[in-house]
């Protein structure tokens, strides 16, 4: 019989937690485990937690609690390293999931058994779980979720954006994935979009067009719900942010640390070569003068080179003045 874990990362979740937990726990198939990470909280999310891993389903749960905030992704990489199910199941702590959701995944991993990876589609509300008639699948900018294996390889490890909160993965597979990974990948990489470039490279992929979460968007979120959007001010802002905090190199390593990971030799491989030898070519416009620079960000543009791989002039206007 396959055994079902799930894996949560809790963080000042406490507004939203326990109705996640109850829609997990309260599933047609419960899971067999419930691994959750809680990266010091600093609000009522602990007591939430004890009372769950007190209560009639406690020994399913299982709390590992962090004095030193660390991040979501080493802290869903460091629950899926006590995880023991066959399945391993990644969970927001904000999010609602439809009672069959782990029914329908885990009858998709049954009728393909080489499968590593299986996600699906959510439905994007806000703060109260009102849909906004958006679904994750469909407010992808670049990312064609819907083909799974079949997508363009150079797109796929420019963001292989499925969310973690709409995956589940073989268990030996992300354990042992997890577990050679070095700490260093969570600087340059998401645990989700990592699990997904690996999946998509090493094995069976399948995708369920079917909506098995309510994925609640709110301000605290640590992911977009959406792509860039060129004429939102909001996404300019976010962008500019987020180049800011990055080191110089930032996308350099990120294809560096991919690489010396990738065991698997392939397209996927060979994308994330060639993603490397762009990365250093943009890193390099740093140490020209602004002629210099603008025209080799012209040149660039002009080839297509900003459009088919990044956000367009967004990128080309961060490559020629960051």
């Amino acid at each position: 019989m396959t055994t079902v874990s799930v894996v949560l990362a809790t963080y000042q979740g406490e507004r939203f937690l326990e109705l996640q937990l109850d829609s997990i726990l309260e599933g047609t198939r419960p899971p067999d485990e419930v691994v959750i990470v809680d990266d010091a909280s600093r609000d009522g999310t602990v007591p939430i937690l004890d009372r769950y891993s007190n209560g009639p389903l406690g020994d399913r749960i299982k709390v590992i609690r962090r004095q030193q905030n660390q991040g979501p992704s080493l802290s869903f990489a460091e629950g899926i390293g006590h995880t023991s199910g066959d399945l391993v199941f990644l969970a927001d702590q904000d999010d609602r999931w439809a009672t069959d959701k782990i029914c329908k995944v885990e009858a998709a991993f049954r009728d393909q058994p080489a499968t590593v990876m299986v996600y699906h589609d959510g439905t994007i509300c806000d703060t109260d779980l009102a849909p906004d008639g958006r679904t994750i699948f469909n407010t992808r900018k670049r990312a064609e979720l819907e083909l799974g294996s079949k997508r363009d390889p150079m797109e796929l490890c420019g963001n292989p954006d499925v969310k973690g909160c709409t995956m589940a993965l073989e268990g030996d597979f992300a354990r042992r994935l997890f577990k050679r990974t070095a700490p260093e990948f969570a600087s340059y990489w998401g645990h989700d979009h990592w699990a997904a470039l690996f999946a998509l490279a090493t094995g069976n992929v399948i995708v369920l067009p079917e909506v098995l979460i309510e994925h609640r968007f709110h301000a605290r979120n640590t992911s977009s719900a959406v792509g860039f959007d060129p004429f939102s001010m909001r996404h300019w802002l976010r962008n500019f942010r987020t180049a800011q905090a990055q080191q110089a190199d930032h996308f350099v390593q990120r294809y560096r640390i991919a690489l010396e990971h990738m065991t698997s030799e392939g397209p996927i491989k060979d994308a994330l070569s060639k993603h490397l030898e762009l990365a250093s070519m943009r890193y390099e416009l740093r140490s020209k003068g602004l002629l210099e620079r603008l025209g080799s960000v012209v040149s660039s543009y002009r080839k297509g080179i900003y459009h088919e791989h990044y956000n367009g002039i967004p990128t080309a206007l961060r490559d020629l003045f960051s």
